[in-house]
């Protein structure tokens, strides 16, 4: 009787070890794959095939943003299968364009006024995408508001001022929901002007943030901000 109640004994002690070795394994949940980053190059140009400098390009629903160029390339990394990108150039039009085609690519914008003709193959004119906002943040109170922040506001290093420094910092932003400024990165620079221009853009007081269907909607925006230094 003893010698069988101390097999029972072993016998329950081994499926324990059984069940309490195996548990965590049944438990534990599978990680979850890292997102491989991808690369994607390009040239932007005009319909007369002049490139062009300057052209802000940003990857929708995110605040990456960058600007072409001298020679009207540019360069931006995303996750994903097709991006989708969204390029802005004073006096052109705003084209939001899903790139399937791989590196580089070929990029035509268009002046405001004039028809817009296909991207060549491989790139996709995106007509209505929920990720794009009704109306687009603005800073409050409008251009006349902004313009007395930067006057108010604005300290010229004296470093830039000694080397006669000067130009125009391009700087890519995220307002949320609420009106906040956030991950302020420089997409354009000139040196010795970009950490007064990220200062300047931190500092800012809340936005009127963006709209979707009438309710405020986080969406990136950008700011150019002219840096000039007159001695006389």
């Amino acid at each position: 009787m003893l010698l069988f109640i101390r097999k029972n004994i072993w016998l329950c002690v081994a499926q324990l070890i059984l069940l309490v070795g195996h548990w965590p394994l049944a438990g534990r949940a599978a990680a979850a794959p890292r997102a491989i980053a991808s690369a994607l190059t390009g040239q932007v140009r005009n319909k007369a095939n002049q490139p062009l400098a300057g052209v802000v390009v940003a990857l929708q629903g995110i605040a990456a943003i960058t600007a072409t160029n001298a020679d009207g390339t540019f360069y931006v990394t995303y996750t994903g299968e097709a991006p989708v990108l969204v390029l802005k150039y004073a006096g052109y039009q705003t084209q939001t364009l899903r790139v399937l085609a791989k590196s580089p690519v070929g990029i035509t914008l268009y002046e405001v006024g004039t028809p817009l003709l296909p991207q060549a193959a491989g790139i996709e004119m995106v007509i209505e995408t929920v990720e794009v906002p009704d109306v687009a943040p603005v800073f409050s109170g409008g251009t006349a508001a902004y313009r007395a922040y930067i006057k108010q506001n604005l300290r010229y290093p004296d470093a830039a001022k000694a080397k006669g420094a000067a130009g125009t910092v391009l700087v890519g932003f995220v307002v949320d929901e609420r009106g906040h400024i956030l991950n302020a990165e420089i997409a354009q620079g000139v040196d010795g002007l970009n950490e007064e221009a990220l200062r300047l853009v931190n500092l800012m007081p809340w936005w009127t943030p963006a709209r979707k269907n009438g309710q405020p909607v986080r969406a990136s925006s950008f700011l150019r901000i002219r840096f000039e230094y007159h001695t006389d």
